[in-house]
Protein backbone atom coordinates (compact mmCIF):
# COMPACT_ATOMS: atom_id res chain seq x y z
CA UNK A 1 0.00 0.00 0.00
CA UNK A 2 2.97 2.41 0.55
CA UNK A 3 3.55 1.98 -3.00
CA UNK A 4 0.61 2.84 -4.38
CA UNK A 5 0.42 5.96 -2.31
CA UNK A 6 1.08 9.08 -3.75
CA UNK A 7 1.49 10.32 -8.11
CA UNK A 8 2.35 8.02 -10.04
CA UNK A 9 5.12 10.88 -11.95
CA UNK A 10 6.78 10.45 -8.13
CA UNK A 11 8.22 7.11 -8.73
CA UNK A 12 9.36 8.96 -12.55
CA UNK A 13 11.58 11.26 -9.72
CA UNK A 14 12.52 8.05 -7.54
CA UNK A 15 13.35 6.33 -10.20
CA UNK A 16 16.10 8.98 -11.82
CA UNK A 17 17.44 9.65 -8.42
CA UNK A 18 17.96 5.81 -8.32
CA UNK A 19 19.84 6.04 -11.37
CA UNK A 20 21.55 9.36 -10.26
CA UNK A 21 22.91 7.27 -7.17
CA UNK A 22 24.42 4.76 -9.88
CA UNK A 23 26.29 7.75 -11.99
CA UNK A 24 27.39 10.24 -9.95
CA UNK A 25 30.85 10.26 -8.00
CA UNK A 26 30.25 8.71 -4.76
CA UNK A 27 30.59 11.63 -2.32
CA UNK A 28 27.66 13.28 -4.65
CA UNK A 29 25.75 11.15 -4.51
CA UNK A 30 25.52 10.42 -0.64
CA UNK A 31 25.54 13.79 0.22
CA UNK A 32 23.16 15.52 -2.53
CA UNK A 33 21.02 12.95 -3.92
CA UNK A 34 20.13 10.31 -1.43
CA UNK A 35 19.12 13.20 1.15
CA UNK A 36 16.72 14.34 -1.39
CA UNK A 37 15.48 11.04 -2.89
CA UNK A 38 14.32 10.23 0.60
CA UNK A 39 12.88 13.81 1.02
CA UNK A 40 10.55 12.72 -1.92
CA UNK A 41 9.33 9.97 0.45
CA UNK A 42 7.90 12.66 3.19
CA UNK A 43 4.26 12.08 2.11
CA UNK A 44 4.88 7.83 2.67
CA UNK A 45 6.69 8.24 5.90
CA UNK A 46 5.25 11.26 7.97
CA UNK A 47 1.60 9.65 8.26
CA UNK A 48 3.70 6.22 9.25
CA UNK A 49 1.26 5.81 12.21
CA UNK A 50 -0.70 8.24 12.51
CA UNK A 51 -2.59 7.83 9.66
CA UNK A 52 -5.17 4.97 11.76
CA UNK A 53 -5.93 8.49 13.97
CA UNK A 54 -6.44 11.00 10.74
CA UNK A 55 -8.97 8.79 9.16
CA UNK A 56 -10.57 7.78 12.72
CA UNK A 57 -9.99 4.28 12.26
CA UNK A 58 -7.14 3.41 15.45
CA UNK A 59 -9.97 2.32 17.83
CA UNK A 60 -10.47 -0.69 15.03
CA UNK A 61 -7.10 -1.18 14.25
CA UNK A 62 -5.55 -0.96 17.62
CA UNK A 63 -8.62 -4.06 18.39
CA UNK A 64 -6.14 -6.67 16.22
CA UNK A 65 -4.23 -9.16 17.24
CA UNK A 66 -1.07 -7.78 19.19
CA UNK A 67 -0.74 -4.54 17.42
CA UNK A 68 2.12 -2.89 18.48
CA UNK A 69 4.48 -6.23 18.07
CA UNK A 70 2.47 -7.61 14.49
CA UNK A 71 0.95 -3.89 12.82
CA UNK A 72 3.87 -1.45 14.01
CA UNK A 73 6.15 -3.74 13.55
CA UNK A 74 4.92 -4.33 9.74
CA UNK A 75 4.69 -0.39 9.41
CA UNK A 76 8.42 0.16 10.00
CA UNK A 77 9.18 -3.23 8.04
CA UNK A 78 7.41 -1.62 5.24
CA UNK A 79 9.49 1.86 5.47
CA UNK A 80 12.49 0.69 6.08
CA UNK A 81 12.00 -1.39 2.68
CA UNK A 82 11.36 1.26 0.69
CA UNK A 83 14.24 3.46 2.00
CA UNK A 84 16.86 0.41 1.70
CA UNK A 85 15.57 -0.10 -2.00
CA UNK A 86 15.74 3.42 -2.43
CA UNK A 87 19.15 3.36 -1.26
CA UNK A 88 20.19 0.38 -2.36
CA UNK A 89 22.88 1.63 -5.58
CA UNK A 90 24.96 3.78 -3.64
CA UNK A 91 24.81 0.74 -0.89
CA UNK A 92 25.78 -1.39 -3.83
CA UNK A 93 28.32 1.19 -5.07
CA UNK A 94 29.71 1.23 -1.21
CA UNK A 95 29.94 -2.26 -0.72
CA UNK A 96 31.40 -2.86 -4.11
CA UNK A 97 34.28 -0.33 -3.19
CA UNK A 98 34.96 -2.31 0.37
CA UNK A 99 33.48 0.92 2.35
CA UNK A 100 31.51 -0.95 5.01
CA UNK A 101 31.33 2.08 7.01
CA UNK A 102 29.30 4.11 4.62
CA UNK A 103 26.82 1.24 4.41
CA UNK A 104 26.10 0.97 7.74
CA UNK A 105 25.81 4.79 8.37
CA UNK A 106 23.06 4.76 5.20
CA UNK A 107 21.14 1.78 6.84
CA UNK A 108 21.40 3.29 10.01
CA UNK A 109 20.53 6.35 8.85
CA UNK A 110 17.07 4.85 6.61
CA UNK A 111 16.24 3.10 10.08
CA UNK A 112 16.78 6.35 11.60
CA UNK A 113 14.35 8.41 9.54
CA UNK A 114 12.13 5.58 10.01
CA UNK A 115 12.13 5.74 13.58
CA UNK A 116 11.65 9.39 13.82
CA UNK A 117 8.74 9.18 11.75
CA UNK A 118 7.50 6.97 14.30
CA UNK A 119 8.10 7.76 17.18
CA UNK A 120 6.86 12.26 16.22
CA UNK A 121 3.24 10.42 14.80
CA UNK A 122 2.96 8.97 17.96
CA UNK A 123 3.49 11.45 20.27
CA UNK A 124 2.08 14.06 17.70
CA UNK A 125 -1.25 12.11 17.00
CA UNK A 126 -0.32 13.91 13.33
CA UNK A 127 2.17 14.29 10.57
CA UNK A 128 2.95 17.58 10.48
CA UNK A 129 5.79 18.24 13.53
CA UNK A 130 7.96 15.04 11.22
CA UNK A 131 7.18 17.03 7.59
CA UNK A 132 8.49 20.31 8.99
CA UNK A 133 11.37 18.69 10.70
CA UNK A 134 12.01 16.35 8.05
CA UNK A 135 12.36 19.36 5.42
CA UNK A 136 14.67 21.43 7.90
CA UNK A 137 16.95 18.28 8.25
CA UNK A 138 17.07 17.60 4.26
CA UNK A 139 17.66 21.39 3.67
CA UNK A 140 20.71 21.21 6.02
CA UNK A 141 21.63 18.08 5.23
CA UNK A 142 22.07 19.31 1.58
CA UNK A 143 23.86 22.76 2.63
CA UNK A 144 26.24 20.34 5.02
CA UNK A 145 25.57 20.77 8.42
CA UNK A 146 27.17 18.39 9.99
CA UNK A 147 24.90 18.17 13.15
CA UNK A 148 22.22 16.72 10.99
CA UNK A 149 23.84 14.08 8.97
CA UNK A 150 21.74 10.84 10.01
CA UNK A 151 22.98 8.96 6.77
CA UNK A 152 26.97 9.48 6.95
CA UNK A 153 27.32 11.59 4.29
CA UNK A 154 29.16 14.23 6.45
CA UNK A 155 30.22 12.94 9.71
CA UNK A 156 32.61 9.54 8.95
CA UNK A 157 33.30 8.65 12.44
CA UNK A 158 32.60 5.58 14.58
CA UNK A 159 31.64 7.56 17.77
CA UNK A 160 28.90 9.64 15.50
CA UNK A 161 27.76 6.48 14.20
CA UNK A 162 27.17 5.01 18.09
CA UNK A 163 25.43 8.51 18.66
CA UNK A 164 23.18 7.91 15.94
CA UNK A 165 22.54 4.05 16.65
CA UNK A 166 21.77 5.20 19.85
CA UNK A 167 19.51 7.64 19.03
CA UNK A 168 17.92 5.18 16.69
CA UNK A 169 17.45 2.82 19.27
CA UNK A 170 16.48 5.21 21.84
CA UNK A 171 13.75 6.11 19.22
CA UNK A 172 12.61 2.71 18.37
CA UNK A 173 11.91 1.81 22.16
CA UNK A 174 10.35 5.20 22.94
CA UNK A 175 7.92 4.44 19.48
CA UNK A 176 6.98 1.20 20.86
CA UNK A 177 6.56 2.41 24.69
CA UNK A 178 4.43 5.15 23.79
CA UNK A 179 1.82 3.25 21.51
CA UNK A 180 1.25 0.55 24.33
CA UNK A 181 0.60 3.33 26.60
CA UNK A 182 -1.74 4.83 23.84
CA UNK A 183 -3.52 1.25 23.52
CA UNK A 184 -3.61 1.24 27.64
CA UNK A 185 -5.47 4.54 27.42
CA UNK A 186 -7.88 3.39 24.95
Amino acid sequence: MMLRKGKKWLWGLNIIGMVLLMTLPLEAAHAMVLPILWFLQVHRWADLVSKEKSHQMHYFIFSSFKPVQRLLSSQWLAAYAIAVALALPLVLRFAMAGDLFSVATILTGALFIIALSSFLGIVTEGKRLFEILFFFITYLNVNGAPFTDYFGAINQSTGYLMILLIATVALVTLSFLFRQWELKRI
